[in-house]
């Protein structure tokens, strides 16, 4: 018996691969070790965009920008912050600060924990202890590796959204089944959350040709599902 045949070869499938379907996220990540979370907790008027960042053995240099009204007040809080080595400003101008810091102890940054999942850092900024985060996900089970990851290490990870790059919601990320996804769905297009109300749970059933009682148990177990993903629990 022979090998068994080339799928690239004569017959087989020659053309280019299907392009990825990308998954964009925004979601926000807490947790006291993340580089200057400390700072921004204790400065609430300033926001900080990291922008370079280097791990060098104990020390970590961070380059980032800082923007808003307190500045002196947030150069102060890093001048005495224990983890801040060495602070350098590189620039002051109409759009904020630059700095230039390096860090001691166990530091964790944002970019790091991204790039060594595979996750695309689209951006990142930090005010009052969190850090608002976009990303871009080649998979849905990239997503899933970095919320566990967030999980294992208590980092708090609170999901905004989630969807394809094409626009398309993907009902499988918010732990839904496609009747509960569209049943939530068809009743928000509807104005069934609406105050008042726009469409009555019978008329929504009509529309989807189910009983008043099935929309009832789905439009209850899909909230309660995106509950329990969203809101942190006495176990997390």
């Amino acid at each position: 018996m022979g090998p068994p045949p080339d799928p690239e070869g004569e017959g087989g499938h020659t053309g280019p691969d299907p392009p990825l379907r990308t998954l964009r996220g925004e979601f926000t990540l807490t947790h006291a070790d993340i580089a200057l979370t400390q700072a921004t907790a204790a400065v609430p008027g300033v926001t900080v965009r990291p922008e370079q960042v280097v791990a060098d053995g104990a020390e970590t240099v961070l380059v980032f920008t800082v923007q808003g009204d307190e500045l002196d007040t947030f150069e102060q809080a890093l001048e005495s912050s224990e983890r801040v080595l060495e602070l350098l400003l590189l620039s002051d101008d109409a759009d904020g600060r630059c700095y230039r810091a390096t860090l001691g102890g166990e530091v964790l940054a944002v970019s790091t924990i991204l790039t060594r999942i595979g996750v695309r850092l689209l951006d990142v900024v930090g005010s009052e202890g969190e850090w608002n985060v976009r990303a871009q996900f080649r998979s849905r089970e990239l997503f899933l590796q970095l919320r566990d990851y967030c999980g294992a290490h208590d980092i708090a990870f609170r999901l905004r959204r989630l969807s394809r790059d094409d626009g398309e919601a993907d009902w499988r990320l918010s732990g839904l089944t496609p009747e509960q996804w569209d049943t939530l769905r068809q009743a928000h297009e509807a104005g069934y959350f609406n105050v008042p109300r726009e469409i009555t749970q019978s008329e929504l059933a009509d529309r989807l040709g189910v009983s008043p009682s099935a929309v009832s148990q789905r439009l209850r177990r899909a909230m309660s599902q995106l509950i329990d993903a969203q809101l942190p629990t006495d176990d997390s």
